[in-house]
């Protein structure tokens, strides 16, 4: 393994040509193989703005496209990898594809933003600069031992994910063109919303909401909000799913007799879907361009943002020339 001053001043320094894009079998500096396969390497890139390595699991496009589809973690993100590799499979899901996968891990309630101040929580303080790292520090990197573009790429994520994939999107607008929310709460000033998300934010580990983006009415929580920042999204490729939180998979009645479903994953589900038509009725009315999908069947777990995602392959390469 590469130490973090090494993978920085990698990553960090003007590199007089980029590494080319496609090569599955180079392993990265800072990277080691991941037991899931499929090309996937597991890659440790340091950030300055928060002090630390950051585990980031990387798979090469297979063709030399250059393009990238980043993956973002639900509130629940494990420390050292992803979950969209071996609990969402879109490593498999993009087997022989000629798009680049990035899926950073240790996101824990992050919301993949800047917080105003040093998280306090059972893991101890830390800064979280998740914004600055995604948009500023990892395309650096990516660029210098992928030879992935800084600019035009895909960027999707889950519950928590969902909305921080639309955030980036509108506030980063040169990076990403396309913006995937699987399952999201899209409207995160609502009346409620501040409290439900200080109740998940201390339940995932004792994090503290005002950490984050401050008092309820602050600038930070505004920007942050898919729902107030609509106009901004002129212009994205939007796809935006939720499914109404009946177990099973489509056109599979069996579920329907089990009594055993998650009932924390079909509460969630519901609330999700509940938020997603609500943004789409704001999002009609001010005649915002945007994909919406709705499933019957599907609660708020893996199997369904897997399917969620195969579903979404297609548009994904489509829209990066893939």
């Amino acid at each position: 393994m590469v130490s973090a001053a090494a993978v920085a001043a990698s990553a960090f320094a003007v590199a007089p040509t980029a590494t080319a894009a496609g090569d599955r079998g180079a392993l990265r500096p800072g990277c080691q193989w991941d037991a899931y396969q499929y090309y996937t390497q597991t890659c440790q890139v340091f950030s300055p703005a928060m002090g630390r390595d950051i585990p980031v699991q990387i798979v090469a496009s297979t063709n030399g496209g250059d393009k990238a589809l980043y993956l973002l973690d639900g509130l629940r993100a494990p420390e050292n990898k992803s979950d969209w590799v071996a609990k969402g499979n879109a490593p498999r899901t993009f087997e022989g594809s000629n798009v680049n996968l990035v899926m950073p891990g240790d996101g824990t309630a992050s919301f993949y933003t800047d917080w105003k101040r040093p998280s306090v929580s059972a893991r101890g303080p830390f800064n979280y600069k998740w914004e600055t790292f995604l948009t500023q520090e990892l395309p650096v990197y990516l660029e210098n031992e992928f030879g992935i573009s800084r600019t035009g790429n895909s960027i999707a994520g889950l519950s928590m994910g969902a909305s921080a994939a639309l955030s980036l999107a509108y506030n980063h607008r040169e990076q990403f063109g396309q913006a995937i929310a699987f399952s999201g709460y899209l409207h995160t000033t609502a009346p409620g919303m501040n409290t439900a998300i200080t109740a998940a934010q201390l339940s995932a580990g004792g994090y503290n909401s005002l950490d984050m983006w401050g008092g309820p009415f602050s600038p930070e929580r505004k920007r942050n909000d898919p729902y107030l920042n609509i106009e901004k999204m002129r212009g994205l490729d939007l796809l935006i799913t939720s499914s109404a939180g009946q177990p099973g998979v489509p056109g599979d009645p069996a579920p329907l007799y089990d009594a055993r479903p998650s009932v924390g994953g079909i509460a969630l589900e519901r609330l999700a879907h509940l938020s997603t038509q609500e943004f789409e009725r704001k999002a009609r009315a001010e005649g915002l361009e945007a994909t919406f999908q709705y499933e019957d069947a599907g609660v708020h777990d893996w199997p369904t943002w897997d399917r969620n995602l195969q579903t979404a392959k297609g548009r994904i390469e489509g829209f990066l020339g893939a």
